[in-house]
């Protein structure tokens, strides 16, 4: 009867293992191609919706695998001057102000689905530099099997090539809008959609 036990726990083990390395959470870009790196820098400065100056991650988290997943999310600020870090991730919105670390909560992401981290350094004024250094982690609900990117957010004035004649609102409007589980929607969609980014509620 032992044996019989010890055998079910070796395979059970096994079968738990191989569906942790099988879960393929990766952090990726716009296009999902896999960022290898553990550090990026984004340094593009645009006009949200608001026409306030923001720099966007442009980090999304990918489940490769071919089943749902649920990950848990936290975010380290090491550094902060000159702004505010905007963070959509998973499912709430939260303005961070000061260094420290954050819980992001956790969410199901469907089997081939990108979500867009939604994380942004929102500049205070686009005269001076804003930089902020933070690090984002991603575990299974355990906290196991965790993956970190740092992201350094960098606004330089001096090199701002944002077009100042550009209305944001009219190109957020044409840009393509995605539901909050990353799906690409159509404009008669109603309830949440996140645009070029941002979270929006369409009535």
């Amino acid at each position: 009867m032992r044996k019989i036990l010890l055998l079910i726990s070796v395979v059970l083990s096994a079968f738990s293992a191989n569906m942790v390395a099988q879960s393929g959470v990766v952090f990726c870009d716009e296009n999902g191609q896999v960022i290898t790196g553990s550090e990026i820098t984004s340094n593009v400065a645009e006009y949200d919706a608001f026409d306030c100056v923001m720099i966007q991650s442009g980090v999304y988290v990918k489940n490769q695998a071919t089943s749902a997943c649920n990950i848990k999310a936290s975010l380290n600020i090491e550094s902060l001057s000159g702004g505010c870090l905007q963070c959509c991730f998973p499912n709430e919105c939260r303005m961070l102000t000061q260094v420290g670390t954050t819980e992001l909560g956790t969410c199901e992401i469907g089997a081939s689905v990108q979500r867009s981290l939604l994380t942004e350094l929102m500049v205070d004024d686009e005269t001076q530099p804003a930089e902020c250094v933070a690090t984002i982690t991603i575990t299974d609900n355990a906290g196991n099997n965790g993956k970190s990117l740092k992201i350094n957010f960098v606004f330089d004035p001096q090199t701002l090539s944002i077009n100042q004649t550009t209305n944001a609102s009219v190109l957020s409007s044409l840009s393509p809008q995605y539901n909050i589980a990353g799906q690409k929607v159509g404009k008669e969609y109603k309830g949440i959609v996140i645009r070029n980014g941002r979270k929006y509620l369409n009535k």
